[in-house]
């Protein structure tokens, strides 16, 4: 927003292709959960980057992307299998919490930072990176094993279409409308979806 809304409204465009590839990521990493945590992280990092830089660079609009995400979004959710079976219980240590949250600090202070050298579209595609996902289900698969990992991600990916929704939304009503009043009706939009999802 401090950017302006011609930035905000490339910026969508970003936001669209990462939403395309967290779902790559996320079913990337449900897919190789069993081969332990270091090999699901980096195969989901590979998806993510594998389906972020192409179509970053296809040059194609919101209206193209935005149905593109949802089908990444519904070929993650079906193509994600489920581990069965009792999670380990965990056993969390003290600096768990504060490490996680330093970590993901450190990751949007850096995000933040970078993105006026980045341009609006670069941002947009780095911004929505992952890294909160990442960080859970890394986390979750160390401390409790895979299949907690797994509905990290699923969880991740059902969001996603809310996430979809809501930087449709606001690339739409940018168009037409004040920058703060776009960002209600996108809002809106993305909660009427949370709901029914």
């Amino acid at each position: 927003l401090e950017r302006g809304p011609v930035f905000a409204q490339q910026a969508t465009a970003g936001s669209l292709i990462a939403t395309a590839a967290q779902a790559a990521f996320g079913l990337a990493y449900c897919r190789l959960a069993l081969r332990g945590w270091p090999s699901a992280l980096s195969g989901g990092c590979v998806a993510f980057v594998g389906v972020a830089w192409p179509l970053q660079r296809s040059g194609w609009a919101q209206d193209a992307l935005f149905p593109l995400a949802v089908a990444a979004i519904l070929l993650a959710l079906r193509g994600s299998p489920r581990i069965a079976g009792e999670p380990k219980t965990a056993r969390h240590a003290r600096w768990d919490l504060p490490a996680r949250m330093t970590l993901m600090i450190g990751l949007v202070v850096g995000v933040t930072a970078v993105a006026p050298r980045l341009g609006p579209q670069a941002s947009g595609v780095l911004a929505a990176f992952p890294f909160m996902g990442l960080i859970l289900a890394a986390w979750s698969h160390h401390s409790t094993g895979p299949g907690a990992a797994q509905d990290v991600l699923r969880g991740m990916v059902v969001g996603l279409l809310s996430f979809a929704v809501f930087f449709y939304a606001l690339s739409l009503a940018l168009a037409r409308s004040p920058l703060q009043f776009a960002c209600g009706l996108a809002i809106v939009a993305a909660l009427l979806t949370q709901a029914v999802v």
